[in-house]
């Protein structure tokens, strides 16, 4: 008994989506979700940082003896 290959076509996915089609929306969806993460990684590192003073903290010189602006 003798077969024959078939001529399917070009190589396709479920509901005749093709993978040069698909590559390029996988990408995107990488790029999405890693610009995500690093969102996120970037607010939860802000959350660690030291807070703000504060407007019951107002900053101030040290103590030299010299009025301000004046140099050695």
């Amino acid at each position: 008994m003798r077969t024959y290959a078939l001529d399917a076509g070009p190589l396709t996915l479920t509901a005749g989506v093709r993978r040069t089609e698909l590559a390029p929306v996988l990408r995107g969806l990488v790029l999405v979700m890693v610009l995500v993460a690093t969102f996120v990684f970037a607010m939860r590192l802000r959350g660690r940082g030291v807070p703000s003073p504060g407007s019951g903290f107002p900053p101030h010189r040290p103590d030299t003896g010299r009025s301000a602006g004046e140099t050695v």
